[in-house]
């Protein structure tokens, strides 16, 4: 079962859609590319949301949109929705653009853990660092409740797919068929949630004052519409665990680590033995939710394509729960049976991620600055015409400051700031759901 559910109103049943393959990286020129804008990732001081601002209409009135790396769908409350989820967010209907068409008779549903949000298709332009782009996305006119509290206006798909169920292209390939972006890539970096550092997310290529050395790729696996990767083991203090046969989703749209209850146990048991603050250890845990010393000492890595990614204790430390004791960001959940892991924000966080739908990979880098570009956008050159603003928003408040660089003539890599949304709810627990 996959974490998440695609219900069209027509079929009335629940779809699992798999892959499509897309061009080589390499036929795609660079040279032409030049200057490159950024707008804000934010989330909460948890870190358990990310979103990123989107404008819609050609009023430009934005939208909080969550990013999500497992879903391909864009969607953005309607004004027609009465639910109480919808009054307290963001809209969009025709009196907040002039410019949107509604196709009253095309629907669409999505099948989220705490209930299902369906509407019909709108199509308008889609803004992003001052590129406009015309592109079909939903409206919802039915929201769960329970989506009520979260700092959401919609949310945006970046999974590894060129279609939205709606038949629509996804928000990359309507940006590259566009020409606005040089090749279908994004990169994610999603700062730092405890402080007021926000992330950015690039679209077309890599930020290579965000991270430090080069890319290291592993590629996705066949027939995945989603950032499905093979993982080479998980390590504890540079030990391996002997996991063999194991693949992982790459997926912002979910905070915790997750992987089938049998292998948290062996992971988690590994974390007290090697550790100087073990304990007495014993694992304990709920079934799902693990429960180590505080102070243990223990590093843990995963690996991928050969190259390993390592979390120091404060990195995979959740939550003191007293006593000395706290949970860990990695839970016991099935996702999608027994050989199949799934690496949320609490990891992607830690580290620079490369989305290349081209050539079919995520690539992965430390953070930091001086990076070494993949895409050799570096050395274009740089010809300034019109005046963008850029917003940035930081974690604990909700004042925006701006500042202005400026745009290109010709198609540049586009950076997008993440925000970090100032919620105390976990939004993977409310719209998702695992078996």
């Amino acid at each position: 079962m996959t974490p998440l559910r695609a219900v069209t109103a027509a079929a009335a049943s629940v779809l699992v859609l798999f892959v499509r393959a897309t061009s080589a990286i390499s036929s795609l020129s660079t040279t032409s590319f030049s200057l490159k804008y950024s707008l804000d990732i934010s989330g909460n001081d948890a870190g358990t949301s990310y979103y990123i601002e989107v404008a819609f209409g050609a009023d430009a009135s934005t939208y909080n949109m969550v990013i999500d790396t497992y879903s391909y769908d864009l969607w953005v409350y309607s004004s027609s929705c009465m639910n109480t989820s919808c009054v307290d967010h963001n809209s969009l209907g025709s009196d907040d653009s002039s410019t949107l068409t509604v196709n009253e008779d095309e629907t669409w549903a999505i099948a989220y853990y705490q209930g299902t949000v369906s509407g019909v298709v709108g199509n308008d332009y889609v803004s992003f660092a001052g590129y406009n782009t015309s592109m079909g996305f939903g409206l919802a006119e039915s929201v769960p409740d329970a989506f009520d509290s979260l700092p959401l206006d919609g949310i945006i798909g970046m999974a590894h797919s060129a279609e939205q169920m709606n038949g629509n292209p996804t928000v990359m390939y309507a940006l590259y068929d566009s020409s606005l972006i040089p090749r279908k890539v994004f990169s994610i970096d999603l700062g730092d949630p405890s402080s007021s550092s926000s992330g950015s997310m690039t679209l077309g290529g890599v930020d290579t004052s965000r991270f430090t050395g080069s890319v290291s790729y592993v590629s996705v696996a066949n027939s995945s519409i989603q950032w499905l990767v093979d993982v080479d083991d998980a390590y504890v203090n540079g030990t391996a665990l002997g996991f063999s046969g194991k693949s992982a989703y790459v997926d912002t749209g979910t905070t915790y680590t997750l992987m089938p209850s049998a292998d948290a146990l062996v992971l988690h048991a590994a974390i007290l033995a090697k550790s100087t603050g073990g304990g007495d250890g014993v694992v304990r845990y709920d079934g799902e939710n693990y429960v180590v010393p505080c102070n243990v000492t223990s590093t843990i890595a995963f690996g991928f394509a050969g190259a390993q990614w390592t979390l120091q204790p404060e990195q995979y430390l959740s939550s003191d729960i007293g006593d000395g004791l706290c949970v860990t960001n990695i839970q016991g959940r099935t996702v999608d049976g027994a050989n199949v892991w799934l690496m949320g924000s609490s990891f992607i966080g830690t580290l620079y991620v490369v989305f290349d739908m081209d050539a079919d990979q995520v690539g992965f880098a430390k953070i930091g600055s001086g990076g070494t570009d993949p895409y050799n956008d570096a050395s274009a050159a740089k010809a300034a015409s019109t005046t963008l603003t850029v917003a940035s928003m930081s974690s604990t408040s909700s004042s925006i400051t701006t500042s202005s660089t400026t745009s290109s003539s010709s198609t540049p890599t586009i950076y997008i700031d993440i925000y970090i949304a100032d919620s105390t709810l976990d939004c993977d627990d409310m719209v998702r759901g695992f078996n």
